[in-house]
């Protein structure tokens, strides 16, 4: 797991667009929040196909760093794993939103846990979560995608409107705002999306 972390830690570093793009890279990643919150089973299959192409670059760029590519082949790399990735997803759907809906459920369940859970159980505890939802959603995907899209677009969309949005302006910084203002906004966002989402035929 602390390799998979150092690679995301580096793949992040150095592909942080939305971060390079300052506030208006926050606003683009609050709209993708909120449309994943309240259009998340809608647009299932282009969130599954735009996770493929996000997995295979970093698969693309942790096989560059591992094997010390140069930077042609580095970037031939990541561009290879986008596209067979995203074609995988596409043409795999079922298994590439098991899969994704697992790494949502996974980030949802150690969000949650993580202050509260000490050293690897958060991790183990987590994957194993995240394994039983993405199993279960071959079976049930309707149910499972809304509640997780809504969940984690909510908790996402506060995330960024407090910590990133506001706080880039200064006539509107709340300042320190408390991880449970952050939590109590996101699962009234979460509570509405699942409320559209279910209601939607």
């Amino acid at each position: 797991m602390d390799i998979i972390t150092e690679y995301m830690n580096k793949f992040e570093a150095e592909f942080n667009l939305f971060g390079k793009l300052g506030i208006g890279g926050a606003l683009i990643g609050l709209l993708l929040a909120i449309v994943f919150c309240f259009f998340g089973y809608k647009l299932v299959k282009v969130f599954v196909m735009i996770f493929g192409v996000a997995v295979g670059a970093f698969l693309g760029f942790a096989l560059a760093k591992l094997l010390n590519f140069d930077k042609s082949w580095f970037l031939v790399s990541i561009v290879l794993g986008m596209i067979i990735f995203g074609v995988l997803a596409f043409v795999l759907y079922k298994l590439g939103l098991a899969v994704m809906i697992g790494f949502t459920a996974f980030g949802i369940f150690y969000a949650i846990t993580s202050r509260t859970m000490q050293g690897h159980a958060t991790w183990v505890i987590a994957l194993i979560f995240a394994i039983l939802v993405g199993v279960a959603t071959i079976w049930a995907a309707r149910p499972i995608v809304i509640v997780s899209s809504s969940l984690a677009g909510g908790m996402g969309a506060s995330a960024i409107l407090f910590r990133d949005v506001l706080s880039s302006v200064p006539a509107l910084n709340p300042g320190e705002v408390q991880l449970v203002i952050i939590a109590i906004v996101g699962f009234i966002l979460a509570g509405f999306g699942m409320f559209i989402q279910f209601k939607r035929k």
